[in-house]
């Protein structure tokens, strides 16, 4: 009765207020979280109770106080609000809180709540800056007092320009403060979609989608993402999943309306021939491979004006103008997209053009000049801002003898595209005609890399007769030969005659520059700009110079000291390339400073749809190297993706996107996409075309990629490290000594050997070189890394290895109690394309002896030695102690995604069992993965792992072993932190013992409070349970001496730390768990075919055959503590030992162990971080 009144009480308290911790501050924070939940998801009756615990909890806890402000500002009770407040303010003047809720009461006083109005209407009017800075005069710029305030503030500041980014970080934020509310999830989404993170919007849909409150703004959400989607496999994937995930919405009908449509699309062959065609265009692969899928597509869908406006790309695309022209014009007036209306019309108008300049020149090289003219008369109407159908009537003009005419159109081609090299030609070749004079002053007013554009039409004639143009010409000749004396002095004589012409300045400022005379050069312009400081041109020249000098803001600051409305076109694109470069600089300088992320943002800050898309890809490819220096490949993935998007032919870009997939683990689709689409760099481009070679090799294709690095070998001249570091790479494991010469080259080349420890190759002095440092740039680190592990691959080392363990199990003497001694001798070499290794190993069991009678007999659930009752007249068995003495030989192999290994238990164990196992590895998506197939034994006891035979009846059982399947996942990118799982399945079978099934889940988290190459200090938190279908924990015939219980889950906090320097390596770990066990009852002896021989052995006398071993429940706190030490003794041998102690309820073991391990070849390398003794084969998993 007293069970059934506390369960209804309990049935009376909310749910929500049952899961509370019991620790004060634990609950303190738990209520706090709750009121956030009721202020997020608008259930104020669970702000109230929350609110109501607190004060009880803590009468004046602030938080509780502004939560309770909040809640009678949302209830409209103003004056409880103020109360509420003076008590806040009384207990904490000028605090966080105080401030916070008093920006809260202004807004919600009269004057307030105006001056929110008139912040709304600005930014329902668009006028956002204003909005924005009117809040802030009247608010104040911290963090908006409430959810609603906020999600109204960053409203108003996400339309801002670049404060995209600024406004979702916030968003995420506030999410984590207030989880489930629905207008900022909604808000959230809608801002993602914004700034093109479609994957990360749709997450947080789906989050939406999952909760009844917000479950119709998903679907509206998603739905409003999915109709912009161009029609595609995807597309109809992405629409059923719609239709289950909300069954019965609004939009239902449509949906269902639509993805018939995109069904019947998606499963017509026409369709897919034009989405093909539109593709390849897309990708600028073959346009008449593109133009004969479009027209099958058009032949089934007539009407399609999006397939006309790509034919009609296509025939432009080979030429064939005048058909794009009339494709083009169709799908102009048939197109109803009006956002691929625009790109028709802009489209029609480039080929338009084109179309009139091919006929124009033509025209023009026939003689027939009224139609040239005509032609291009048209084209300059129609392209008013292009200068070559100026200089196309030119042309014409200079054809008809018509000689100013003609300048009139070269100068008016020049005023549009100042500095144009075609329109500089054209003036030279006009003056020329017209006067050597007239083109000598032309050619003076040019800046030097003009004159040589000039001097090229002009037939390289001297400009001029005069003292001052002479010297212009010697000097012009002397900076094409790079004799840069011989142009200071003739320059500087021509400034004596002109010491005001900045072109002259210029030219003498960089001849001395290139002397490494920069001071000289800078007191050229510093003389210059004492008399025309205030001239533009002199200006404009000055900021040149420092632009080549690598000066940036030196150029900016001289730039503006001319007014922007005297710049000229060149001026205003100085100003726009050095502001570039500015940012450029500064970004470059964080990344140098290790702050990538900054860096990133900088240049991210700088990007803008109206950049030249050279600019824009130059941007992007550095971002994205950086995104891929900080492993952040999602991100760097889409940097690429970008590019491809605004040149869908960038050879680099595409590279960067098979690189990516390489280092996610994703081998198949990279390797389709490099023969699908083979990187085709120019033999010229030394530098970029060793990365198709890594590229190829990545995939396996390795002798392909040697060729490829060969050649650039072949070619360089100047020092490589990463070149000879990546053709080392391509050389196969067999000629390990090859590759090792290369790493040593381009050790050389990085400054880590000298030459004469590079060739001949030091091995010495290359294995210390090897050792890793924490200042390392990124290739110093892979040579290290490179070269450590090729090295020890190649290098044969024998071990032998002293291993002794103990343990006091909790059970009788003479059974569980164990002690192992294992002598290894273990040979590690090159093995083909992988590393294998033969092992010996001396294995001795020793358990306790049996706890005797006066007759010096035992009756210990051993065998049968337990076995007696009715009918049985003789039992026990006699004193003594079981032993194990055996040899285990066994060898194995480990390559790259596999190993293997077999081997036996020890032969001289009463039991003896072939072993072994095989392991695939990868890693996908950034996730590492392992499965293990394998045969293991388990050496919980003598029994299990050696046998034993019955000292009544002679039957030998035991030697059990797992048979199974072992899949292990973990995620480390070498950063702060790590996670790993395990799960494995194992059928367990002995001779003559019972067959029993076992599965396990493992897993854990790390975090690296040290995270240094020679340091490190690790805390984690790990997690495990066991299930074994049968208790055969017991040693009489039939079980199996195991450790099975049937439920098992534990919890563990490790903590190691790992330590090395050139000699020594230290490894310590501690850890503490606790541990819950359930056991069944099982029959004493469980295996009826050995019952019967037990009860014949018996003269047919049934005794306790049918008895039961108890099960039991334990529970308890466990705790581990193990050291590890190595020292390097010399070249050649390295010395090691260590211990481990563990201790729980009813289970003990021990461990303690010594080593000597010789190395064949000499290593000065690292030493393993951490210590990395030998496992006895028994404990392979």
């Amino acid at each position: 009765m007293r069970k059934l009144t506390t369960l209804l009480c309990l049935s009376a308290v909310p749910l929500t207020l049952l899961a509370q911790p019991a620790d004060r501050s634990e609950q303190r924070e738990w209520l706090m979280q709750q009121i956030r939940l009721g202020e997020a998801t608008h259930r104020e009756s669970l702000v109230e109770d929350s609110l109501a615990r607190l004060r009880l909890l803590e009468p004046n806890n602030l938080d509780a106080l502004t939560a309770s402000i909040r809640q009678a500002v949302r209830t409209r009770e103003i004056d409880r609000a103020r109360q509420l407040y003076a008590d806040l303010h009384r207990l904490a003047p000028d605090s966080p809180q105080d401030r916070q809720m008093l920006r809260l009461l202004e807004m919600n006083s009269g004057e307030g709540e105006q001056t929110l109005q008139q912040i709304r209407l600005l930014a329902t009017a668009g006028r956002f800056e204003e909005a924005l800075t009117r809040y802030e005069a009247a608010f104040g710029k911290g963090e908006p007092p409430s959810l609603e305030l906020a999600l109204e503030y960053w409203r108003i500041r996400s339309r801002l320009p670049d404060q995209l980014p600024t406004t979702i970080d916030h968003l995420y934020t506030l999410d984590k403060q207030y989880p489930g509310s629905p207008e900022l999830q909604q808000f959230l989404a809608e801002q993602l979609f914004r700034a093109k993170r479609n994957d990360e919007a749709l997450a947080v849909v789906k989050r939406m989608a999952g909760e009844s409150q917000s479950r119709n703004l998903a679907a509206g959400l998603e739905y409003a993402y999915l109709s912009k989607q161009p029609v595609s496999d995807a597309s109809v994937r992405a629409w059923q999943a719609f239709l289950e995930r909300y069954p019965g919405d609004a939009h239902q009908v449509q949906v269902q309306e639509l993805l018939a449509g995109q069904q019947k699309l998606t499963g017509d062959p026409a369709w897919r021939a034009g989405q093909l065609g539109i593709r390849m265009l897309v990708e600028k692969r073959t346009p008449a491979l593109a133009e004969r899928n479009l027209r099958k597509a058009l032949a089934a869908y007539p009407k399609d004006a999006t397939l006309k406006g790509y034919l009609g790309l296509a025939l432009a695309r080979q030429g064939r103008r005048q058909e794009a022209v009339d494709w083009l014009k169709q799908a102009v007036a048939e197109e109803q997209d009006t956002y691929i209306l625009s790109k028709w019309h802009e489209l029609l108008a480039s080929t338009e053009y084109w179309l009139l300049m091919q006929r124009g020149r033509q025209a023009l090289n026939a003689g027939n000049y009224n139609v040239a003219q005509q032609a291009y008369e048209e084209a300059a109407r129609r392209d008013p801002k292009e200068p070559l159908a100026l200089l196309g009537l030119g042309n014409v003009a200079m054809a008809r003898k018509q000689l100013p005419r003609a300048e009139q159109y070269y100068l008016q081609a020049s005023r549009l595209q100042p500095g144009n090299e075609n329109t500089v030609r054209a003036l030279s070749w006009l003056y020329q005609a017209q006067s050597p004079a007239r083109y000598s002053r032309y050619v003076a007013s040019l800046p030097a890399k003009q004159r040589q554009w000039a001097a090229q039409s002009a037939g390289g004639q001297s400009p001029g007769s005069s003292q001052l143009e002479l010297l212009r010409s010697q000097a012009r000749q002397s900076l094409e030969r790079q004799d840069w004396a011989g142009a200071e002095r003739q320059l500087s004589q021509a400034r004596q005659l002109a010491p005001n012409d900045p072109w002259l300045a210029s030219d003498l400022a960089r001849a001395l520059r290139m002397q490494g005379k920069g001071q000289q050069a800078d007191a050229v312009f510093a003389d210059l700009l004492s008399r025309q400081g205030q001239e533009p041109t002199a200006r404009f020249a000055h900021g040149l110079y420092l632009e080549a000098d690598g000066r940036s803001q030196a150029g900016l600051d001289t730039l503006e000291q001319v007014p922007a409305r005297q710049w000229n076109d060149s001026m205003q694109a100085l100003h726009k390339r050095l502001q570039r470069q500015v940012v450029l600089d500064r970004s470059r300088a964080l990344a140098d400073s290790g702050d990538i992320a900054g860096a990133m943002a900088v240049l991210e800050g700088q990007l803008a749809a109206n950049q030249p898309v050279a600019q824009q890809i130059g941007d992007l490819q550095q971002l994205a190297g950086w995104a891929r220096q900080s492993a952040d490949l999602s991100a760097a993935d889409g940097y690429y993706s970008r590019i491809l998007i605004l040149q869908p032919d960038d050879t680099l870009a595409r590279l960067g996107h098979i690189e990516v997939l390489i280092e996610r683990g994703e081998i198949t689709a990279a390797r389709q996409l490099l023969q699908q689409h083979e990187p085709q760099i120019p033999v010229d481009r030394v530098d970029e075309r060793r990365r198709p070679g890594n590229a190829w090799a990545a995939v396996g294709e390795r002798d392909k990629a040697r060729v490829l690095l060969a050649d650039v070998a072949r070619r360089k001249t100047s020092p490589d490290a990463l070149l000879y570091r990546d053709l080392a790479r391509m050389v196969p494991n067999a000629q390990a000594d090859q590759a090792l010469d290369y790493y040593a080259l381009a050790m050389r080349d990085a400054g880590l050997l000298s030459a004469e420890q590079a060739s001949p190759r030091d091995d010495i002095a290359l294995t210390r070189a090897s050792r890793a440092k924490d200042e390392d740039d990124w290739l110093r680190q892979s040579l290290r890394q490179d070269v450590d592990k090729r090295y020890q691959r190649q290098s044969p080392t024998v071990t032998v290895q002293q291993d002794y363990g103990w343990r006091d199990n909790d059970g009788a003497e003479g059974i569980s109690d164990l002690s192992t001694s294992t002598t290894m001798v273990h040979a590690q070499m090159p093995v083909g394309d992988g590393l294998g290794f033969a092992r010996v190993e001396q294995v001795g069991l020793r358990a306790a002896s049996f706890d005797t009678d006066a007759d010096g007999r035992h009756h210990e659930a051993f065998g049968s030695c337990s076995f007696g009752g009715e009918g049985v007249t003789s039992t026990g068995c006699p004193g003594g102690k079981e032993t194990a003495d055996g040899v285990t030989l066994a060898a194995g192999w480990q390559g790259d995604g596999i190993s293997a290994d077999i081997g036996t238990s020890p032969m001289g164990f009463e039991v003896q069992n072939l072993l072994g196992g095989v392991t695939f590895d990868g890693k996908t998506h950034g996730i590492g993965w392992s499965l293990t197939g394998s045969r293991r034994p388990m050496n919980n006891s003598l029994l299990s792992y050696a046998g034993a035979e019955d000292p009544r009846t002679g039957i030998s059982w035991g030697g059990v072993t797992a048979t199974g399947l072992t899949l292990g996942l973990s995620r480390d990118r070498g950063l702060d932190d790590g996670v790993w799982a395990s799960l494995g399945y194992h059928w367990l079978q002995g001779k003559n013992v019972e067959d029993n099934k076992r599965w396990r889940a493992m897993g854990g988290y790390y975090y690296r409070l040290i995270n240094r190459v020679d340091e490190e200090l690790r805390i984690g938190a790990t997690a495990m349970t066991w299930h074994y279908d049968r208790n055969l924990g017991g040693y009489t015939l039939g079980q199996g001496g195991y450790y099975s219980p049937q439920r098992y889950l534990s919890f563990g906090v490790p903590v190691s730390y790992a330590w090395r320097n050139p000699d020594w390596s230290v490894y310590l770990e501690g850890s503490l768990g606790y541990s819950w066990a359930r056991s069944d009852d099982e029959r004493t002896f469980p295996l009826s075919s050995v019952n019967d021989d037990i009860v014949n052995h018996y003269g047919g006398a049934q005794g306790n055959i049918d008895g039961t071993r108890e099960g039991d429940n334990n529970q308890g706190l466990g705790y581990l503590a193990q050291a590890m030490v190595e020292r390097r003794l010399d070249d050649h041998w390295v010395l090691g030992g260590g211990f481990t102690l563990q201790r729980s309820e009813d289970y003990s073991p021990n461990r303690a162990l010594l080593y000597l391990r010789y190395s064949f070849d000499p290593w000065q390398g690292n030493l393993p971080l951490p210590v990395n003794p030998l496992k006895p084969y028994a404990e392979f998993r």
